[in-house]
């Protein structure tokens, strides 16, 4: 099964996050999502490191804090195998309506447009080495992250795979999030 790659490459990571999002800076438009955006993103879900609860937006939790990792942003036809290679594995629904996407650092600070069309669609995150606080090996950074699209209905989040005590660690948090 053939899939489109949206991006591929490194990002700067600031307090362990990153962001897909349609271009509006929900932080600075206050409320809710501006006093406790972790909390807004994860809201009603099991998984504690792909928050899908604010419309049109992914709120991406890493392991490492403060550095470079790797990402790819793939979008397929139809819903990709399971790669068990990957460490951690959570699924979730995420509905594009936006003019715009795009894959953003820390406050936004850069920007990068991901040609996903609108669409109702599942999103497979996916992370390796999320523990190794190595900013990089050899062949550039250590800590691996995937987000697969494809169209698929609304259904809730699962956490599919759970490796490592980082990501354990997030599902538990989030869990007392409520609806």
């Amino acid at each position: 099964m053939s899939s489109q790659i949206l991006f591929t490459g490194a990002i700067h990571i600031e307090y362990g996050q990153f962001y897909v999002d349609p271009g509006v800076d929900a932080f600075a438009a206050g409320g809710a999502e501006f006093l406790d955006p972790l909390r807004s993103a994860f809201r009603g879900q099991s998984n504690g490191i792909c928050g899908a609860s604010r419309k049109g937006s992914l709120f991406l939790i890493t392991g490492l804090s403060q550095g470079t990792v790797c990402v790819t942003i793939e979008l397929a036809q139809a819903e990709p195998p399971r790669d068990e290679a990957w460490e951690e594995i959570v699924e979730c629904a995420f509905a594009h309506e936006a003019p715009r996407l795009f894959l953003s650092e820390w406050e936004l600070e850069r920007r990068q447009p991901l040609a996903l069309p609108r669409g109702i669609y599942r999103v497979r995150y996916g992370a390796k080495s999320m523990l190794d606080d190595s900013q990089a090996g050899e062949d550039g950074p250590v800590q691996e992250y995937l987000l697969q699209f494809w169209p698929a209905p609304p259904s809730r989040d699962e956490v599919v795979k759970v490796s490592g005590d980082c990501a354990r660690y997030w599902h538990g948090e989030v869990a007392g999030y409520g609806a």
